[in-house]
């Protein structure tokens, strides 16, 4: 094994995560927070459904969310808990 090379070296590191709609707005910090690791991370997707199938409730995407650099938003149907 060379020491100076790490196993993932040759794969993609990614992060994925969803929200709800009470908490959709909030999240900003914790995007930050992925976008400045030390460790760059080759992606970040946001899943967001269209509806929140728990309450029915929609999503209401916010201003800077939409235009927020480096994070990808991928609109999708909530399969639930």
């Amino acid at each position: 094994v060379n020491a100076s090379r790490r196993p993932w070296d040759d794969r993609r590191i990614v992060a994925a995560m969803t929200t709800t709609p009470r908490r959709i707005a909030i999240i900003e910090d914790s995007l930050d927070s992925l976008l400045q690791q030390t460790q760059k991370l080759d992606a970040i997707y946001l899943f967001v459904p269209h509806v929140f199938k728990r309450d029915q409730t929609s999503y209401e995407l916010p201003a800077w969310l939409v235009t927020k650099a480096g994070i990808t938003v991928v609109r999708c149907e909530d399969s639930g808990p």
